[in-house]
Order: structure tokens, then sequence, then C-alpha cells
């Protein structure tokens, strides 16, 4: 699948899809759709490799897997390609890394680095996030959840990615990262999906050209969302389909529910 994309549509569609409802009140139709491995030539085991967490063999719903091989074949003709930094989390996975980011990247960011310096274990960031007082151990949680889903056992809203239907993803080009502006898994502003179409210049974090940056995130915009995905608006790297995050912007109900009894069987 492939085609012309308009970015400022796709932009405009996907934020005012934000605002339209709950990811809670999509209502999920679980296909049965099976779970599938990701080939290894398409796998960069990001959390495993920096953050010693993580699985070494990626898994995908079925469909998702063949969306992203046909983005990697779009780029490929183009002298780029695609990598998936991360596919299908389990919940024990996802309690990981939300109390993780929150102890290392959100506290930090919003004042608390010192108070949670050198935690990152879920007792013992919920035991100081009680010691806090007041509602600033909630307002850091609820900061946390706009990069980090949280663990829930909820079966009306699983973590985007314990669906397997979300793919966290960088461009290559010559085996090597592209240059996005922003690292992976960076939580400020500059991560954004379109942050590059504000008017206006600006200075990115990674410290690279404007017309790079700009030039590499409208590529892979463009490889991903003319192979059917969607963009979470928030972060550059995050495409979803078939679950409740897609389901929003397109409408009608979502078709990924968690996936772990698939994983099983």
């Amino acid at each position: 699948m492939s085609g012309v994309i308009d970015l400022a549509r796709a932009a405009e569609t996907t934020l005012a899809a934000e605002k339209r409802c709950e990811l809670s009140d999509i209502v999920i139709k679980e296909s049965g759709e099976p779970m599938v491995e990701v080939p290894t030539t398409l796998f960069h085991p990001y959390y495993l490799t920096e953050i010693g967490m993580g699985p070494k063999i990626a898994h995908l719903r079925r469909t998702v897997l063949g969306m992203l091989v046909d983005a990697d074949q779009q780029a490929q003709a183009e002298g780029y390609s695609i990598r998936l930094y991360d596919g299908y989390r389990d919940n024990k996975l996802q309690d990981v890394l939300f109390w993780y980011y929150l102890a290392r990247y959100t506290a930090p960011r919003l004042g608390f680095g010192e108070q949670f310096k050198g935690l990152c274990a879920r007792y013992e960031v919920e035991l100081k996030l009680s010691n806090l007082g007041g509602t600033l151990g909630s307002d850091l949680i609820r900061a946390n959840t706009r990069y980090v889903a949280f663990p829930s056992e909820d079966p009306t809203r699983p973590a985007n990615h314990r669906t397997g239907g979300s793919a966290d993803v960088w461009l290559y080009r010559d085996e090597q990262p592209c240059d996005l502006g922003v690292v992976f898994d960076y939580m400020e502003p500059e991560a954004g999906a379109f942050y590059h179409l504000r008017p206006g210049s600006r200075d990115w974090p990674t410290g690279a050209p404007e017309s790079e940056v700009a030039r590499n995130r409208e590529l892979l915009l463009r490889f991903m969302l003319g192979s059917g995905f969607t963009v979470y608006p928030e972060e550059i790297w995050h495409f979803d389909f078939g679950n409740q995050r897609h389901a929003r912007i397109i409408g009608g109900p979502a078709r990924y529910g968690a996936a772990d009894h698939l994983m099983k069987a």
C-alpha cells in the first residue's frame, strides 16, 4: 500500500481525534488474528541493548507485520530502511518501563529528579510518590502516561503495545539510524510526530540541521502512513493499526485487544 500522503491533513485529522473520546470508550471486537514473529532483519532490540530489558524476538499481529514489511520496501526503494525497535509488550514489561521512565525522565523533567534519583523498581517509585503529598504523586503518574501507557489489567483499555498493533520504528540509511531531531523515547514536545511542521525555525535536541530532520521525519511518516498505519502525535516513532488508538482516528471499533493469550497459542 502506498500513495501521496498529505502530512498537514494527517496532522489535522490525528490531532482532532485525540480530543474525540477516551480510548477506553472505544469498543474492542477482538478478531483473534494471530501474532507472528518479526524477522531479525527488521528488528533492533532497543530495550534489550540499551537498558538491559525487553525481548530478543519481536512479535506483531500478522497484518501489522505485513504493513511493516510494505513500509520497509517503500523505504528501500528510496535508499532507506525501517527498523522495528519495539512491538508487542506483555504487561510485565509494560509495568517495568512505566515506572522506569517515570523515575528517570518524567520526575526530573517536572523538577523531582533528586527525590527519584537511583530508583526504578515499582515499589520504590510508588513509595516515593506516596510521600510527595497532595496530588503530586497522581500528577506525576498522569504526566508519565503521555509517553508510556499505564500497565492496566482492564480488558477495555489494554496498553497499545500489548495488543500487537503498535510498532515503534526508526528510519535507517546505510545500516545507521537517521537523525529525527530527538533520540528514541525522548519525552519532550520535540518528539511530537508533527512538531517539524510548526511554523518558524527550531533547534533540535540532537543538534542536526532543521532541513535534515524535516526530510527524515517526512520520509518516515510517508512510508508508515502510506502503508496504512496511524501515528501517535506525541511520538514520531510510534505507529498503530487495529488497536484503540488507531480506531479513534479512523472510526469504528478496535479489532485488537490484549494479545497475551495469542502469544501462548
